[in-house]
């Protein structure tokens, strides 16, 4: 069952009010420690370095809409024909995520989904709500 099939996942609103704060300091390395001093806190694990020594290839910059299961398989074996190797693929995709996911693996690529509706965990009530009501499997 799709979440618009199990109801809004969001509350409807009638005002949006959106925060910012804006550090100016003398250089952009100043600004990136501050910010992991006083907000957002140094990372807790490390990064495969796979993901960093070798190209992110996006199937949306690529062809930006009506990317399915046979434009990602297009797509990767395209890649590696052209001698690329089998790096990181970013794509979003709407249906077949477990067959495409299972194929990338066969051809030994990482991947990272962009699957709407985004939501963090710790996001609340809307988290919480979510998982409660089994928008999430």
């Amino acid at each position: 069952m799709s979440v618009s099939q199990k109801g809004a996942l969001y509350r409807s609103r009638t005002t949006i009010e959106l925060n910012y704060e804006v550090d100016v300091l003398d250089n952009p390395r100043l600004v990136h420690k501050k910010a992991i001093r006083t907000k957002i806190g140094k990372p807790s694990g490390r990064l495969d370095e796979e993901m960093i020594k070798h190209p992110a290839w996006s199937t949306c910059a690529r062809y930006k809409i009506n990317i399915s299961d046979k434009v990602v398989r297009t797509y990767v074996n395209e890649i590696v024909s052209y001698g690329f190797n089998n790096s990181h693929v970013e794509m979003v995709i709407k249906r077949s995520v477990t067959v495409i996911m299972n194929y990338l693996k066969s051809k030994g690529f990482l991947a990272t989904l962009w699957i709407h509706p985004f939501i963090n965990k710790g996001c609340d009530p809307s988290f919480s709500g979510a998982l409660k009501n089994g928008y999430f499997r």
